[in-house]
This record gives C-alpha cells, structure tokens and sequence, in this order.
C-alpha cells in the first residue's frame, strides 16, 4: 500500500519483525564474540581523541557539581570507583540534583538490551473474521449498540411526552431498532469517505448535489432526531455518577471498546504510547488546549499503538486530576495503566517529553519489565549541565549509569534532542547519516500514534456538534474501522482492501439489512423502491408493453413539475408510475416482447 496513511501490509509486517529478530541474533553473537565490553564511540569527524573531550565534559560537571553541594549543604559522597571498557576510570558526569552519569559504560554489558520478539496478529475469534463488518462488529459488538438503542429509545420516550401528541404517530419520532442504528452508522461512514463531514446535510440529502444512498436509508428529519436523541448511558442515574467520573456519559461504552481492542490483538516488539487531540470546541470539563495542534481545542486521548501496524492496543482520556499512588506523576499513572496488558513482557514502549524522566524509566524497567525510549526535557534535575548545551552540527554526547543511556545529538546550529533509553547500552553511530542508532532507532517507532491520528482525521465520521460524548462516539467509529481493517488484512484467506475499498464495503454492510427491511413496507415510496433496488443489485425481469390506460381516477404525472398539474390515467406497465401523453413511449409489438 504506497499511501501514506494506509496500513502495512501482512507480509510487509511479517518482514519486518524477521528482520528485527535476526539483527537482534547476530548483535548477540558478535558482542560474545568480539568483547564482553560495550566501546566508546564518539561521533566528531576530526582527529579530537577521547581523554580531550572527557575532560573539558569533566571540568564542565565537575563545577556545576560543586555548586550543587556547597548550595544544599549535603556531604558530597564519593562516588564507587568503576572500570570502564579500556580499563580507565570513567569521568563522572553530574546533574544538578547530584544524579551520577559516566562518560562510558562502566558495566559488564554481554549485548544491547533486547525485547522479547512478538509477531502481531489478531487473537481468538479474529482470525475468523472473513467480513469487513464481522472485524468490526468484535470491537463495537451488540452489547455496545443494544445499550445505545435501550438508552437512545427512553430518551425517544421522553421526548414524545414532552412535546404534542401527533408526534406520537409520525414515523420520524418512533424508536430506533438495531438496523435502524447500524444504518445510522454507516451514513456516517459514507459522509467519512466522500469527505463531506463538514458539508451541510440538506445538500447530502437533496436530489441535485447528494448521493442516492442518503435519501434511500432514511429521510433527513429521521437523521437530525436521531442525532439529537442517541444516548450512551442511563440518564437518572448520570448525575451521581459524574459527582465520581467526569467521563460517565459514555464511559461503560468506552470501556467494552477499549477491552475489545486489546483482547482481540497482540502487538509487536516495539509500541508507541502518545496523545491524540479529538477536536472539539463545545463546553467539556476537561477540554484542552494545544497551540501546536491544527486544531487547537478538544479531548485528549492517552493511547498505545502497535508502531508496525498502528493498531490502537489501548486508550484512556485525560480527565485532569485523577487518583494516583502516593508519589506517582500523571503522566506515570497514564504510562502505568495503559501498558498493563504489556507488564512482564520486556517490550520496548517509544514516548515522548511528556513521558519521560528518569524515575519512570527506571520504574518502569524493575516493576513492569518494560524497557522505554523518549526524549527528554533539558530542564530535568538529572540532566547534566554540558547535554544542555548545542556542540558541533551532527555532534554526540553519550552518558551512562548501569541501566540507561542518555544521548545529546546537535541537530542544527543551537538545536539539541536529548534522548533517554534503557533499551540501548551501545554507542553505536549511523556512519551515512551521523546519528547515533538511538535517535534512528526513536524515529523508526515514535510515529505509531501520529499515523493512527493521521488516518483518522483523512475519512472522519465526525461533525459539528455541541455534545462531547457524541463527539467521542465519532471518535470510537473512527478508531474501530482502523482497528477493524488490521484485523480483517491479517487473514491470509481474505482480499487485502485498501482503506477506502474497506470503509465502502463496511458502510453498505451495515445499510443493508435496514434497505431490506424498508423494501417490505408496503406503502413504500415508489422512488425510494427502485432507489433500494438499485443499491442492492435487485434485478428485476424487463418486459416492455405499451403504456395503456387504465380506468380509475385522474392522477398528476409522475415525471412534470407540480405546477403544470398534468393529470392522466396512463400507468407504466413496470413501476405503475403515471404518465401524460408527453412522457409516455411507445414501442412496436416486436420490441415490447424483447426482455
């Protein structure tokens, strides 16, 4: 798939994690083989030797240090006397807490750290998903949807007490049954794939400028009250439970999709763990703001995404304060229940500043066995006073203290990225692009979430409102038809579809059995019948006979405009349309028998 937002395909994937797995194998066998040591590397291009630029990073920490302990007046420890690879004693590097890095790696490292190599792929009953709606349906099952349609037809119920009884009788204000919501749904999917999120829905459904497809499912009066009246919860009982969860309009909902995406899946070696901003610019308790963002208001959502396939393994919004264990951070809680499934498993999890500090990433590795890699603020207490500063263009700084490896790399005049990682204990540097295998291997990883983001926003079911818990209602559709498409390409047996083929055949299978239920109203229009017939590829035998009159009252044409007032009493022989003498044709006794 050469589109930038679709997918990796299976055999791509599969690829991939071999090639991961036997890069990882030789690593071993070289590092037993050449050292049980790790070398120090250094990136500068001229003929600067090692003990040159320790020192001057030495006497740089060593009076930053200084400061430091004449400052808080503690008793400067000494620090244990280590070996390096060389057999040289390694120069202590200090942050302005007084945290202790080494120039090299002062420990007896075998090989890199490694994570346990997992190949991803659906779990359970995904594997016989054959259909693009049977993958979708394992992530927003009947449960999700039989509890929107109880709570969508109390709220329906409500409403029809509150207002005059003819509602009562009209078609538009009656409940919603399981089709009718499926339906709902896949229109949203088609106004996602036709990009028309953002049009005005009189145009989608009027006969110049919209699709057939609209007016046939439902007519625009039933899509607005539906729009108005869908619920997610029950209504009574909210007000107590928000005292408790901000989230608790649509939070038992959230949860089952949620819990669906991570049962149904196995993610690779390597996941990212980012934020994704839904935007919305209503009232929400805890809606956000970031100027970096296109749009610059909504809900941020905390999610792991698989960095291979982009699949969305887990997902939690950020509701502000929440109850955290004593001394732990928000962005460690959010770290900590989001990688949950994970814990134990010695995969690598790619995060950015918001994530990383050195105490969750050594919390991480000892309590959860899981290794991290991010960038990481300058302004942390750890972080010597020489990585603040830019070097040389294409320059690198390496730091050390047992377990994680700390990487300045100068990108440009001025500009540095600080990189922290207790995945990597080599110095190893990319001889064509100067940068070291930390940074290459950042980039490679970091991207999971954004593509998963960018892929949402390129075919979104979403529209403007007013209601946060619709907008993250749009938000599920668009998470589960991504989740869904990875899910139905990982079985060999099935058609590899594109996005866009994925969603058309996702948005007509949940039409459908609406379209066949509307096809046994007898009233039915008979526009809308031969639209649904038309839809569903109902063929119909063709046999041509003159248009005759039939006696029985006058009626107007069915193809002139109301104001002319065309009255006949010619019917056509296969729709029973009326006819006036001007739409009327005629056909020879051989050509009215041909089929």
């Amino acid at each position: 798939m050469s589109h930038r937002y679709k997918l990796r395909s299976v055999a791509e994937v599969k690829k991939i994690c071999e090639r991961e797995e036997t890069e990882e194998a030789n690593d071993r066998l070289s590092s037993d083989e050449e050292s049980d040591y790790i070398e120090e590397v250094t990136n500068s291009e001229s003929e600067e030797t090692v003990s040159d630029l320790e020192t001057t990073d030495e006497s740089e920490s060593e009076s930053a240090s200084q400061q430091y302990w004449v400052q808080t007046g503690r008793k400067r420890q000494r620090p244990t006397t280590q070996t390096s690879c060389d057999g040289r004693i390694p120069s202590v590097i200090y942050g302005h807490d007084g945290y202790q890095w080494y120039s090299t790696a002062c420990q007896k490292i075998r090989h890199q750290n490694h994570s346990t190599s997992f190949l991803p792929g659906p779990v359970g009953e995904a594997w016989n998903a054959k259909t693009p709606l049977e993958a979708w349906s394992l992530l927003l099952n009947d449960t999700i949807l039989e509890k929107i349609v109880r709570h969508t037809n109390e709220e329906i119920i409500r409403y029809r007490n509150s207002v005059e009884t003819e509602k009562n009788v009209n078609h538009v204000y009656s409940n919603v049954e399981m089709h009718e919501l499926k339906a709902f749904i896949g229109i949203l999917y088609f106004m996602g794939l036709q990009k028309t999120s953002s049009a005005n829905v009189d145009d989608l459904w009027s006969a110049g400028y919209g699709s057939v497809i609209y007016r046939a499912t439902m007519s625009i009066h039933r899509y607005h009250f539906l729009s108005r009246m869908i619920r997610f919860d029950d209504k009574n009982t909210r007000p107590q439970r928000r005292e408790m969860d901000k989230f608790a309009p649509i939070r038992l909902v959230w949860e089952i999709f949620t819990s669906n995406c991570t049962k149904f899946y196995i993610p690779a070696s390597y996941c990212t763990i980012d934020e994704q901003l839904v935007s919305f610019s209503g009232r929400c308790p805890f809606k956000v703001y970031n100027g970096l963002k296109p749009d610059k208001y909504g809900i941020k959502i905390v999610m792991v995404n698989d960095s291979h396939t982009f699949y969305m393994y887990s997902a939690e919004p950020y509701l502000g304060k929440v109850t955290t264990n004593p001394g732990e951070s928000v962005s460690s809680y959010y770290l900590r229940k989001l990688s949950e499934p994970l814990h134990g498993t010695l995969r690598s999890l790619t995060c950015g500043k918001w994530f990383s500090s050195v105490e969750i990433f050594d919390k991480m590795l000892q309590d959860h066995s899981l290794m991290m890699v991010g960038t990481i603020k300058r302004n942390r207490r750890q972080i010597p006073d020489s990585f603040r500063k830019a070097g040389p263009v294409s320059s690198t700084k390496f730091a050390f203290d047992g377990t994680k490896t700390l990487v300045c790399y100068t990108l440009r005049k001025k500009k540095i990225v600080l990189v922290l990682s207790t995945f990597h204990q080599t110095v190893e540097i990319d001889k064509e692009s100067q940068k070291p295998e930390i940074i290459k291997f950042y980039n490679s990883t970091k991207g999971g979430t954004d593509t998963f983001n960018q892929m949402c926003l390129e075919y979104t079911t979403a529209r403007k409102t007013s209601r946060w818990p619709i907008r993250i209602w749009m938000a599920m559709l668009d998470q589960a038809a991504i989740n869904a498409m990875v899910l139905y390409n990982f079985n060999g047996n099935n058609q590899l579809l594109a996005r866009r083929q994925f969603l058309k055949t996702l948005g007509r299978a949940l039409i459908e059995p609406h379209l066949r239920a509307k096809l046994r109203t007898v009233n039915l229009r008979p526009n809308l019948r031969l639209y649904i017939e038309e839809i569903l590829d109902i063929e119909k035998p063709i046999v041509r006979t003159k248009c005759t009159p039939t006696p029985g009252k006058r009626a107007r044409c069915a193809f002139c405009p109301r104001s002319n007032d065309r009255k006949s009493r010619t019917v056509c022989a296969i729709c029973n349309r009326i006819l006036c003498e001007e739409h009327r044709t005629l056909y020879c006794p051989l050509c009215s028998e041909r089929d």
